[in-house]
């Protein structure tokens, strides 16, 4: 190695050891922005469509749209957040459910209207967008806290062209 080589070897092998970029921080610098609530085409007119998939929500965004009450929701694995959730508006009527597009909140309508039929699984859509959830009819599922988890199907489309399946769980109160 040449004898000039040296300092900058000596000073990119002691900055491999230092912790990764917001290591070591009690809270992240910046939080991410509150997700508006918009209609189904708002949400998909400036997506690229390949890349399309309904990204996760807390239960504040989901309170942001969802009636108070029990509520059933797709998740991609047994431990994530949920993707899709439903519930049935106090008054009576059809269930409701909400998905996240590109980090906006989609109100949706389901074609269901009472609780035990939403727990069977659903059709929710508004405009260009369905979302379809079909629990598998051979597995009950388990209960764990109250909340029964079924294996289940997601079905998203858009009529924009694109069609999506996701495999993942059907959670509902038991």
């Amino acid at each position: 190695m040449r004898r000039e080589l040296a300092p900058l070897a000596a000073f990119l092998l002691a900055a491999c050891g230092g912790p990764a970029p917001g290591e070591g921080m009690d809270a992240p610098m910046a939080s991410e922005p509150v997700p508006e609530v918009v209609p189904a085409r708002d949400a998909v007119m400036t997506a690229d469509i390949p890349t399309i998939d309904p990204g996760t929500m807390n239960e504040a965004e989901i309170e942001k749209v969802l009636p108070e009450g029990p509520r059933c929701s797709f998740v991609y694995t047994a431990a994530s957040p949920p993707v899709l959730a439903g519930a049935l508006p106090a008054g009576g009527g059809p269930a409701r459910g909400v998905v996240k597009i590109h980090g906006r909140l989609v109100a949706l309508e389901g074609a269901v209207q009472d609780f035990d039929a939403l727990r069977g699984g659903t059709r929710f859509a508004s405009g260009d967008v369905s979302l379809e959830v079909s629990p598998d009819p051979q597995k009950e599922g388990r209960v764990r806290d109250g909340v029964r988890r079924r294996p289940a199907d997601m079905v998203f489309r858009l009529e924009e062209g694109l069609t999506v399946g996701y495999r993942g769980w059907w959670r509902c109160p038991a």
